[in-house]
């Protein structure tokens, strides 16, 4: 797309570019978080990936390599403001470290387009936040580690009705955190 182009939701050039940061999104802060993955690894999370969250077709797939060129305006610091805005006051710790994590992450063009870049106290801030949770998840219990979906599916994998308890008790407790319960 081209600026000033009309946006439509079924347009599979901006489905892909979704596709693509999700995908992107997802690779980066597993490796920042957990460790690094190989490329095999990413290429196998990309051919697995269910299209259905943007209603792909399975070909063609982003890869997760591919660096989208990207432009700040206005609108888009206004939605960053929004997504990045918290919903309710008890949820405004987890809201300040998604907020340093993603100022961490952007490049620093972005960070500085988005007025996130803060200085390097900031900067600091979200190697050690980063450094912090790198080191505190090896050591969580599995219920704790893994995504609560993957907890759901593999009750189901083992032939268990219902969702897995302790995943409802983390998703209700992550949608507490986050002012969304």
């Amino acid at each position: 797309m081209r600026a000033g182009d009309r946006y439509s939701a079924n347009q599979i050039a901006p489905m892909l570019w979704v596709a693509a940061t999700v995908t992107d999104t997802t690779v980066h802060t597993y490796e920042a978080l957990i460790g690094p993955l190989s490329l095999a690894e990413k290429d196998q999370l990309v051919a697995e990936a269910p299209p259905r969250a943007v209603r792909l077709p399975r070909s063609p797939r982003p890869r997760p390599r591919a660096a989208p060129c990207l432009q700040v305006g206005e609108d888009s610091r206004a939605l960053a403001r929004a997504v990045l805005a918290t919903p309710a006051a008890g949820s405004e710790p987890a809201y300040a470290v998604l907020r340093r994590l993603t100022a961490r992450w952007l490049p620093a063009s972005l960070r500085t387009a988005y007025g996130m870049d803060s200085g390097p106290i900031a900067r600091a801030t979200g190697a050690t936040l980063e450094a912090a949770i790198r080191a505190a998840v090896p050591r969580l219990p599995h219920s704790l580690r893994i995504c609560p979906a993957r907890l759901h599916a593999e009750r189901r994998l083992r032939g268990e009705d219902g969702p897995d308890p302790g995943a409802v008790r983390i998703e209700r407790l992550l949608a507490s955190m986050l002012g969304m319960g």
